[in-house]
Parts: C-alpha cells; sequence; structure tokens
C-alpha cells in the first residue's frame, strides 16, 4: 500500500467520473478495460462495449446531474458514492461504485442503488432484469 499507487488509482477513476459525467461519454472508453464487467441492479454488461453504449444511452437520455458524496482509494480499488439526479420517476440514485483496477484500466465495477422505480419503467416499457442485473425482455 503506497501513496503513488493510491495517487494513480484514484487519477484514474476521477477522469473516468468526470468523463461519464461530462458531454463526451465516449471518452471514459479509453479508461476501461478490454475484457471489463459490471454488475448492477439494473444495467449489468458484459462486455465493454455494450456497457459503454449503455452507458452513453443512460447519461444522455436520463442523467440531469451527478453529487459525489464520498471517494475512498487503494492501490488498485475505488468506491464512490454519489446520487445521480434523473429525469425519471427514480428521481435521485443514491448510488456506491466499487471498482477493481488491473494494469491502469479499469476491469470492473459493481453498483448498489435502490433499482425498485427503474424496474417497474422497465416493466411498462416490457422489460425485467436477471439475477445478476442484465436487461432482459419479458
Amino acid at each position: 500500500m503506497t501513496t503513488a499507487t493510491h495517487a494513480r488509482t484514484r487519477a484514474i477513476v476521477e477522469a473516468y467520473h468526470r468523463a461519464w459525467t461530462g458531454p463526451d461519454v465516449a471518452s471514459a472508453g479509453q479508461y476501461i478495460a478490454e475484457d471489463f464487467v459490471t454488475r448492477a441492479p439494473v444495467g449489468s454488461y458484459d462486455t465493454r462495449e455494450e456497457y459503454l453504449a449503455g452507458l452513453a444511452n443512460f447519461r444522455y437520455s436520463f442523467v440531469t446531474g451527478v453529487d459525489m458524496i464520498a471517494e475512498f482509494y487503494g492501490d488498485d480499488d475505488a468506491m464512490l458514492l454519489y446520487d445521480v439526479q434523473t429525469n425519471t420517476p427514480a428521481g435521485s440514485l443514491r448510488t456506491a461504485e466499487y471498482f477493481k483496477l488491473s494494469g491502469g484500466k479499469i476491469a470492473s465495477t459493481n453498483l448498489v442503488f435502490d433499482a425498485t422505480a427503474w424496474r417497474a419503467m422497465m416493466a411498462q416499457q416490457g422489460k425485467t432484469v436477471d439475477a445478476e442485473g442484465h436487461v432482459v425482455e419479458l
């Protein structure tokens, strides 16, 4: 555990977070590993490409703001706690996002948030999520 590796992890995670919450979501891809996976109550992805497409849709279609609450950094992991404001009935989502890094890239994330309102909105669209959080048609 060194200050230098904590600083490197922080720089990568902060840059990624600024990218996806900013006007150019595609630039977030430079911080994501080729074999990236993510798990979430709604919106789990098994490939980098699927994730970046889903992230862009989420950001541009629904997100109106993000407020950082807390940040924690380790050698090869990090945790962010933030509120995501949306233009949906879900309103604001308090989100915890855990990052694992490998080779200077984000290898995986695990998000935790109350997805109750999102699942209800998806059901109205004929969709649901499987046990791992992948969106599927009913």
